[in-house]
């Protein structure tokens, strides 16, 4: 059976946190787990506010640690937050 890799982020206004978990057998383990400072401006009044300067904090910690999965599960907190499906940088 091919092994199951999920991302998982959380970030507030000055950080980002990622995890990489891999399901083994009928557990899981986690496999990475980086942070990250996320520039002043990137937020404003709850938003993202520069979408290129946080997807460059997301990848450059993706790469950094070497984080393999192709999903991932983001949490957000706030009046809003939504859900949508992304596909991470290769």
């Amino acid at each position: 059976m091919a092994e199951k890799r999920i991302i998982g982020i959380d970030f507030t206004n000055n950080e980002l946190r990622l995890v990489e978990v891999v399901q083994k057998g009928k557990g899981a383990v986690l496999e990475h787990f980086a942070v990250g400072e996320i520039p002043a401006g990137v937020f404003a009044a709850g938003k993202v506010v520069e979408v290129d300067r946080l997807r460059s904090v997301i990848k450059d910690l993706l790469t950094t640690h070497s984080f393999k999965g192709k999903k991932a599960i983001l949490g957000v907190s706030g009046q809003f937050g939504v859900t949508r499906l992304i596909t991470l940088p290769k």
